[in-house]
């Protein structure tokens, strides 16, 4: 089905509704987050859509891919479908329904910022490689339900990472950071215990360790 939205677009009973391909044509992340997305595997982002976020896209777990009208002004995306800002200083969300098994390709120099729920519940990723980015912060729960993800790459720009950022992250293996020791939210490594890689000579990370469990490397 193809569903063209406004923000009345949704009376009583929507959650009964399976919808696999939608296209928004003024809405906002309040609406984004109340239909009943689970099914949803395209998404279309029209010229006029405001304000989205990755937490308003968390449910949206067989998403595939994101499309954006050619004259939005606050969106852009990558050939893979991933939806950043339209600057793509912010990665807002990586389709959680994708089956490839790495996020290194186009991946933006420029990206300062990973949006809360970016990555969540990417099962198939085992790698996500943001070390070339100029990443600043990591949003909550950035890449919480990533149960297949092996390896992290950051750069030295990380400065935070949020709460329950990699909570159930199972299989996490490595998460190497190339500078000092961020701060860390509430809970960062939740169900994942991975091994933290650290450059020599970085500071902070021995507190850090020992303040929130996690072994370094």
């Amino acid at each position: 089905n193809v569903t063209v939205l406004a923000t009345n677009a949704f009376g009583s009973g929507s959650a009964a509704c399976a919808f696999t391909n939608v296209i928004f044509d003024s809405t906002n992340g309040a609406l984004l987050a109340s239909i009943p997305a689970s099914k949803v595997v395209s998404l279309t982002l029209g010229a006029k859509v405001g304000d989205v976020t990755g937490e308003a896209l968390a449910a949206y777990t067989a998403l595939a891919s994101v499309t954006i009208d050619e004259d939005s002004t606050r969106y852009s995306k990558d050939p893979n479908g991933v939806l950043y800002s339209y600057a793509r200083t912010k990665l807002i969300r990586y389709p959680a329904g994708k089956t490839a098994t790495a996020y290194q390709d186009y991946v933006p120099t420029l990206l300062r910022q990973v949006d809360a729920y970016a990555f969540a519940y990417a099962k198939a990723l085992t790698l996500i490689d943001l070390s070339k980015t100029s990443l600043t912060s990591i949003g909550a729960f950035a890449f919480i339900g990533c149960s297949s993800l092996q390896r992290v790459l950051l750069p030295a720009t990380v400065t935070s990472v949020g709460d329950g950022a990699f909570t159930g992250c199972a299989h996490l293996e490595i998460v190497e950071f190339a500078g000092d020791a961020p701060t860390f939210g509430a809970n960062a490594f939740s169900n994942s215990n991975p091994l933290v890689v650290i450059q020599a000579g970085a500071t902070g990370w021995n507190e850090a360790a020992a303040l929130y469990g996690f072994t370094l490397y």
